[in-house]
């Protein structure tokens, strides 16, 4: 009697233990594939940390803290259309969420949407009137409406309580742009070059106003930096040949190690070092253009690419 009633237990409880045990499974799985994503954003390298992210939801569509994390990576990749979505599924679910309102407001205004970013500023501002974060949203939206005392004040409020905050920075910068001052906008720059807070983006902005300015000189070293800082941004190195080709004589020789450098760099895609030999025959004629092809179609293992320009070239 006692073994048939542990058979019927057996029976009766087997299920419930493979769906528990299911269960902790796939709980264990997005643990894993989060730690792995929140790994992989640290070391900077947001596209594995999407995968990682990704994999999470699909095993827990419902995990918020992967859909927070897969729209910061997605926004580390220049990707805020494929962030937003995830920012807004987060702020829906946790409406009182500061960080989460500030995420989306964010990347509505990098998506040009100030009134979207407007909304969720304001929810923001209200649950936490003296976060930095807020006041320097509010102020970049009353920079876009137009409303420029508004935007000052409310940057100057945001730098006072966080010296580091970019976003209020890059209003006072926009500020001195539009009136026409860019030595004024360079000044608010190198106020904020000490932490360094607005990274690629104020690097891109301050080379612009030197640009603007006519500094050639300045717009190289910076260039240089930014590629220092940013060594596989190809198209930071693009704008360093562009800039050697601007000078009074070009730069020839410096623009093609550039070229060179780049297509030493990516060893398996042709496409760059075609690009060699298109500048080549810019620069120095078709024989040397012809010469190099040559070259490259004599390496082992060459794409075929190299042949067919080749035979283009005769």
């Amino acid at each position: 009697m006692i073994a048939i009633r542990r058979r019927v237990a057996a029976f009766l409880l087997g299920p419930l233990l493979l769906i528990v045990a299911a269960c902790d499974s796939a709980e264990d799985r997005v643990r894993m594939h989060h730690e792995r994503g929140l790994s992989f954003a640290q070391e900077g390298r947001p596209e594995l940390a999407v995968i990682e992210f990704a994999s999470a939801l699909r095993i827990d569509e419902a995990h918020l803290p992967s859909h927070r994390a897969i729209a910061r990576a997605y926004r580390a990749e220049g990707r805020p259309e494929r962030a937003a979505p995830h920012f807004r599924r987060v702020a829906e679910a946790l409406p009182d969420d500061v960080d989460a309102r500030i995420d989306l407001a964010r990347v509505l205004l990098e998506l040009d949407d100030p009134e979207g970013a407007a909304r969720h500023a304001a929810v923001a501002l209200r649950l936490a009137p003296e976060d930095p974060r807020a006041m320097a949203l509010q102020g970049a939206v009353d920079f876009l409406r137009g409303d420029i005392p508004a935007a000052l004040a409310a940057a100057r409020a945001a730098l006072e309580a966080d010296p580091t905050e970019a976003l209020a920075r890059l209003v006072l910068v926009s500020e001195r742009v539009r009136a026409g001052d860019p030595h004024g906008a360079l000044a608010h720059l190198d106020a904020a070059r000490t932490g360094d807070p607005g990274g690629f983006a104020f690097a891109l902005i301050r080379i612009r106003l030197l640009e603007r300015l006519g500094d050639r000189a300045a717009v190289g070293a910076a260039l240089e930096r930014l590629s220092g800082f940013y060594p596989e941004n190809e198209s930071i190195r693009l704008a360093i040949v562009r800039w050697r080709m601007q000078g009074s004589p070009p730069d020839l020789e410096g623009a093609e190690a550039e070229l060179r450098a780049i297509a030493a760099r990516h060893p398996d895609d042709p496409d760059r070092a075609l690009r060699v030999v298109g500048f080549l025959a810019q620069t120095r004629g078709p024989q040397a253009a012809r010469a190099e092809l040559e070259a490259l179609a004599a390496a082992p293992d060459a794409p075929a690419a190299f042949e067919r320009a080749l035979a283009v070239s005769e």
